[in-house]
């Protein structure tokens, strides 16, 4: 795990706070929150968008309230 995330889980702070970019990765983070917002249950993507992702706004504040 990168100094960057370590220090988000204890103290949340803005990923581009890092001072050295190869020490900063939001990959793991994003990651998780586009699992969270793919597995928000009854939900399917357009027919002819099938990677689109439908999410209210309520939804995404709470899932980036946990997740940072």
């Amino acid at each position: 795990m990168s100094k960057c995330i370590a220090e988000a889980y204890r103290e949340k702070p803005c990923v581009s706070r890092c001072l050295e970019p190869k020490d900063c990765t939001a990959m793991p983070l994003a990651t998780a929150i586009i699992r969270d917002v793919a597995e928000l249950p009854y939900r399917t993507s357009p027919n002819d968008q099938p990677d689109m992702m439908l999410v209210t706004a309520d939804e995404l504040r709470t899932i980036l309230e946990a997740r940072l």
